[in-house]
C-alpha cells in the first residue's frame, strides 16, 4: 500500500514538474495589430493629383516621340536631306546631314543648313517661321526661298503634318556649317515662287485615293513624271522627261 502510495506521488509530481516546464517556454502573446490609418481627404486629393500629373507627363513624352517619327517619316519621302546634306566623292556626308550643300557651279544657289544650329542652320526660327518655310517658301525677313525648294508640292502639308516636319528637324544634331547665300538668278533657271497661306489642307486618310495624292505631292512625282515638252507636256504623271547626259 505505501509502495503504491509512493508511485502515484512520484508520478503526480513528474506530470507537475512537465507542466510548469510548459508553461515557463511558451511565447509571450503576440498584441494585435494596429489597422492601418485611413487617409485624410487632402491625402488622397495629393495621390491622385500626383498619378494625374504622371500619366499626363508620360503621355506627352509618348506624344513628342511620335511626333518626331513621323516628321522623320515625312521629311525622308520628302527627299530633304538629299538637297540639304552636303556630298563628297564617298556620297552623303551622313556627318554634316541637314547641314546644307554648296552650289555645285559658281554662281548658282546652294542649299541652305536646316539643322538646329543658332548661327548658320535655323535654330533661331520659330516653329511658324520653319513651317512658312517649308509650305509658302518665305524666309523669317519675307524674302523668298530660290526656287528649287519644291514649296508649291509642299503647299499642301497639313498644320500637324508640318509641325511634325519641324519636331523632327529640331531633333537632329546641330551642324556648324556656314552657306553663303545667294539671291535667285539665271543660272537657277526657275523664277520664284509665291505662295498663299497654307491654311485649311486636310489629308483624307479614310480615302486611299486622296491620301495617296496628298503623299504623292509630298513626294513630288509628277515634278519628274510630267512632261515638259511634247504632245503630253504638262499632263501629270505622262512620263517622257529625259535625264542625264545628252
Amino acid at each position: 500500500m505505501n509502495r503504491l502510495l509512493s508511485c502515484l506521488l512520484i508520478g503526480s509530481m513528474a506530470v507537475a514538474a512537465v507542466s510548469c516546464k510548459t508553461t515557463a517556454s511558451a511565447p509571450p502573446a503576440t498584441a494585435p495589430a494596429a489597422a492601418p490609418a485611413t487617409p485624410t481627404p487632402e491625402e488622397l486629393a495629393a495621390k491622385a493629383q500626383a498619378e494625374a500629373a504622371a500619366k499626363s507627363l508620360a503621355e506627352a513624352a509618348a506624344a513628342k516621340v511620335a511626333l518626331v517619327e513621323r516628321g522623320k517619316y515625312l521629311t525622308t519621302i520628302a527627299g530633304c536631306a538629299g538637297c540639304h546634306t552636303p556630298w563628297g566623292p564617298q556620297g552623303r556626308d551622313e556627318s554634316k546631314l541637314y547641314g546644307g550643300s554648296p552650289a555645285w557651279e559658281k554662281g548658282r544657289s546652294g542649299t541652305p543648313n536646316i539643322s538646329p544650329d543658332p548661327e548658320t542652320g535655323i535654330g533661331k526660327w520659330s516653329d511658324d517661321e520653319i513651317m512658312a518655310a517649308i509650305r509658302e517658301s518665305r524666309r523669317p525677313d519675307g524674302t523668298h526661298l530660290t526656287p528649287h525648294m519644291p514649296c508649291a508640292e509642299y503647299h499642301a502639308l497639313t498644320d500637324d503634318d508640318a509641325k511634325a516636319m519641324v519636331a523632327f528637324l529640331r531633333s537632329v544634331p546641330a551642324v556648324v556649317n556656314l552657306i553663303e547665300r545667294r539671291p535667285a538668278n539665271a543660272k537657277d533657271g526657275m523664277k520664284t515662287v509665291t505662295l498663299p497661306p497654307a491654311t485649311g489642307n486636310v489629308d483624307v486618310v479614310t480615302d486611299p485615293a486622296k491620301h495617296g495624292e496628298y503623299l504623292a505631292s509630298i513626294l513630288r512625282c509628277a515634278g519628274c513624271h510630267t512632261p515638259e515638252k511634247g504632245k503630253a507636256k504638262g499632263k501629270p504623271y505622262a512620263g517622257g522627261n529625259e535625264f542625264g547626259p545628252k
